[in-house]
């Protein structure tokens, strides 16, 4: 039970159903209200949804139109991930420049500082390929943001996607299909929604420590910035799901179907 609302409210109510990834997800008025798994289903006969009307009416009247199921029309691929292998230790990116790694392009932009939505006061520095030296807890080559912000081009969108990092001062920021903020440190943002995006952060919580970043949904716009932020290990999963939607334009208009209803 999601929310109470008085006789007379217009509520928009979104329930995305996705069979592939095990998932539902409930908007209402457009805002993220409820996220999680339905327990390994494979087949919905029905969707039945309620909620409570204060004070309780002899009669409700509800609509619903343009419901869509996502379905899988192509070949699921292996997940995928960046390790900056392919680059060269020590190399310097500054801002307004960009590299190729495995087949993924990396912008280099200039990074928000003040907590708060991604704007305002900035700064612009550079991008450097770090090779082994485990700051973000894993081996390899990994990336120092110095007061910068990479926006990653995945070529199509993409989901589950996980970021290894170690922060060592300043703060960070994280963007999601446009939808950007700037943190103090990233566990502020664990268990919130950007961009109808659902965030988890687990985190060492040691000073200048490791943790790991984990985004679920629907992601075309991604970026991540710090002032000494490392990053590595950053994987993804293609999203290979296109939405099927019924208008019910083939139902005769007019057409009424009742049922009994008991109390």
């Amino acid at each position: 039970m999601i929310g109470n609302y008085a006789l007379g409210d217009v509520v928009h109510l979104q329930v995305e159903i996705d069979l592939v990834n095990d998932r539902w997800v409930i908007h209402l008025d457009g805002q993220p209200a409820w996220d999680d798994s339905f327990g390994s289903a494979d087949l919905v006969e029905g969707v039945r949804v309620s909620t409570p009307v204060t004070p309780a009416p002899a009669r409700v009247t509800g609509a619903i139109d343009n419901l869509t199921i996502n379905e899988t029309i192509c070949d699921v691929q292996p997940c995928d991930r960046l390790a900056f292998e392919n680059l060269t230790p020590g190399a310097i990116y500054p801002v307004f420049s960009s590299f190729a790694a495995e087949g993924v392009i990396v912008n280099i932009n200039s990074f928000f500082f003040t907590p708060g939505p991604c704007n305002g006061l900035f700064s612009s520095g550079t991008a450097v390929v770090v090779p082994g030296l485990q700051n973000a807890c894993r081996t390899g080559n990994e990336i120092l943001l110095d007061d910068v912000s990479l926006g990653f081009d995945f070529g199509g969108p993409v989901d589950d996607v996980v970021i290894y990092y170690g922060d060592y001062t300043g703060t960070v920021s994280l963007g999601v299909n446009g939808d950007c903020e700037t943190v103090l440190d990233f566990p502020a943002l664990d268990g919130t929604f950007q961009g109808g995006v659902a965030i988890s952060v687990f985190d060492s919580g040691a000073p200048g420590g490791c943790g790991v970043i984990r985004l679920l949904g629907e992601i075309t716009e991604l970026s991540i910035g710090g002032q000494s932020l490392f990053i590595d290990a950053l994987s993804y999963c293609q999203d290979c799901p296109s939405l099927v939607r019924s208008a019910f334009e083939d139902q005769v208009a007019g057409r009424v179907t009742t049922s009994a209803i008991s109390s």
